[in-house]
């Protein structure tokens, strides 16, 4: 007799739990937005485990890299010079494809906003720096375009949001397809001269200044500063 009183009370027990009523519930949903990137910075590379691309040779696709100064007065770019305690770099801009950016951060230049800021990021593809003191609050809009994300382009950083780049810039020590891929990057600019000092930069060096040292059009001389 015993022994059918608890059969029957463990079966009336498991009917219960599962009735539904009793079954434990799921925890709601959340529907909170997620967090926003707003960090000044474009992102890492994906993670992967396919076997990484050969690196492209330094300033790829232009033709320009190491070329004397008789040959860089004769590009149809204006030319800036980024100089740092390790040496000089030298890029041609990308005026037709970034005009404001092109103009914005040459007005910059021409003001020395640049001298005394150091590079805050260095990573093994990239070289960040540019952060204003205190940060400068005009942004400049995206003007993303067919240039690429080749070994020493030169790019605006900015935040997850639409138009969103300052003062910040960055120089590639390699490709970085991804940011092409994404598609809010302006590349405003290459490197034709210095991609060995790019690569040596540490975190904290300093830049000296940035300089435009050709006008835009060809036959116009090269004026290094002082």
């Amino acid at each position: 007799m015993r022994l059918v009183t608890i059969c029957a009370v463990t079966v009336l027990m498991a009917v219960a739990l599962l009735a539904p009523g009793c079954r434990p519930t799921q925890p709601a949903a959340s529907t909170a937005p997620p967090p926003k990137y707003v960090e000044d910075r474009p992102p890492e590379p994906p993670p992967t485990t396919a076997p990484a691309e050969p690196e492209k040779p330094a300033g790829e696709p232009g033709k320009e890299q190491g070329m004397p100064d008789e040959e860089i007065s004769e590009l149809e770019n204006t030319v800036i010079l980024i100089r740092t305690g390790k040496g000089d770099v030298l890029c041609k801009l990308f005026d037709d494809a970034a005009p404001q950016t092109c103009a914005r951060m040459t007005q910059l230049m021409g003001e020395g906003f640049f001298a005394g800021l150091t590079f805050h990021r260095v990573e093994d593809w990239v070289i960040q720096g540019g952060e204003g003191r205190p940060p400068v609050t005009q942004t400049i809009p995206d003007e993303v375009n067919s240039n690429q994300h080749v070994v020493g382009a030169l790019g605006m950083a900015k935040t997850s949001l639409p138009n969103s780049a300052t003062t910040q810039f960055y120089l590639l020590k390699k490709p970085a397809p991804w940011l092409d891929e994404a598609g809010t990057y302006t590349v405003w600019g290459q490197t034709i001269k210095g991609q060995e000092v790019t690569d040596a930069i540490q975190v904290g060096d300093r830049i000296e200044k940035l300089a435009v040292v050709k006008e835009r059009g060809a036959g116009k001389p090269v004026k290094w500063p002082d």
